[in-house]
């Protein structure tokens, strides 16, 4: 009889306890459905009259947090998501990154980070962020997110960075990640699910192109170097650089500075950076293409290629970063324009048919020359001294 006594009394404590417990803790917790709705996604450069065919989320980051303690940095997924949080009042950030496709809706994941010339002109980076705050009680099982601002489209800054070792050297090889400064995650490829990065080529020089929300709003660099030394970098560059701006990366502390264009080479090529662009008209960032040249197209098959051949099979070289937009013109043998110099597909699998029809028994002379997405020429030829080779159409 007392042993029951005993163990009744026991459990009745332990009720007190717990309840006391559940009662007086700061963070109750409810099991809660947030559900992001995804933003408007009027296309201004279409005079907001028409909107993105689809949308591809590729992060929906979010930080939560109250005056208790309380604080979550994570990642949601567009529709419904199941959090545990606490009872009361919750301060919100979160931003919404997406891919927005205006001409056609993309079945599958492909690659796009190519420096073939662009065919995805069609699609654009759009984000849009808001802060507010929630309110759970007892009764809370689901929270719309509804983001107040439609999706912006976000530009580019180029930038060109060397990163230095330790001790001061080149760091070759060393990979740059991307991390989300409101919930501090990694940005990650929606396709495959792997982090964004940049490795540096031999000189540790990486030539990117950084999306800048806003000058609160910018990705953290977190460096890895091929000996496993690990860094995070806290940039606040400028947003709307109308010219690539260069820095040196330090990897023995974080910190990191601007080369100075008049006198610093980015391409080691005793070139500085200001007289590359501004005087030779150069690309400051990337390597030209030497001796540029185009073989005639195969006669059986008609395949054709404008693709420079030279190029290294190295994807960290910087030349293998450079986005190439490829101009060509097809003349007669005896000098009359069939097509006249303009853009032109990196590759044909029928020059015979594409761009133009040509005709059997006929010679021609094709003329090429290659800028880059910025505007700069790309290799030792130009629209007035192009590569250029002449063939005769006879279908075996």
């Amino acid at each position: 009889m007392k042993s029951r006594i005993g163990l009744k009394f026991i459990a009745l404590y332990l009720f007190v306890i717990i309840f006391i417990t559940e009662s007086c803790s700061p963070n109750k917790i409810k099991f809660t459905k947030i559900t992001i709705n995804q933003p408007n996604h009027l296309n201004s450069s279409l005079n907001n009259k028409s909107s993105y065919l689809s949308i591809r989320p590729i992060q929906i980051p979010v930080s939560m947090k109250n005056n208790s303690g309380f604080l979550l940095n994570t990642e949601l997924k567009s529709g419904t998501n199941s959090l545990s949080l606490p009872i009361g009042t919750i301060s919100i950030k979160i931003g919404f990154l997406a891919m927005g496709y205006t001409t056609t809706t993309p079945s599958n994941c492909s690659n796009t980070n190519s420096n073939n010339d662009s065919e995805n002109e069609t699609e654009n980076v759009l984000y849009t962020e808001f802060e507010t705050e929630l309110t759970i009680d007892e009764n809370t099982t689901s929270i719309p997110i509804n983001f107040p601002n439609p999706f912006n489209i976000v530009t580019f800054d180029k930038f060109g960075f060397k990163i230095k070792n330790i001790l001061g050297n080149p760091a070759a090889g060393a990979t740059i990640y991307y991390i989300d400064p409101i919930s501090g995650i990694k940005l990650s490829d929606p396709c495959t699910q792997t982090p964004f990065s940049d490795t540096a080529d031999s000189e540790g020089r990486v030539a990117i192109d950084i999306p800048i929300y806003s000058s609160s709003s910018q990705f953290l660099f977190e460096i890895v170097s091929t000996d496993g030394t690990k860094r995070i970098f806290q940039p606040t560059f400028t947003k709307g650089s109308t010219v690539a701006k260069f820095y040196n990366l330090f990897m023995v502390d974080g910190s990191y500075s601007p080369m100075n264009e008049a006198t610093d080479s980015f391409l080691n090529n005793q070139q500085t950076i200001a007289y590359r662009r501004d005087v030779l008209l150069r690309n400051p960032r990337f390597p030209d293409i030497a001796n540029y040249s185009i073989q005639a197209p195969n006669s059986t098959t008609g395949m054709f290629s404008l693709y420079p051949s030279s190029i290294t099979n190295n994807s960290n070289e910087l030349i293998n970063k450079r986005k190439f937009k490829f101009q060509c013109e097809i003349k007669l043998s005896s000098g009359t324009i069939i097509y006249q110099m303009q853009s032109c597909k990196n590759f044909y699998s029928n020059f015979f048919t594409e761009p133009v029809q040509l005709s059997q028994g006929q010679s021609y002379t094709i003329s090429a020359y290659i800028n880059d997405e910025e505007g700069f020429l790309a290799s030792d030829k130009s629209a007035t001294t192009p590569a250029t080779v002449s063939f005769t159409y006879n279908l075996p």
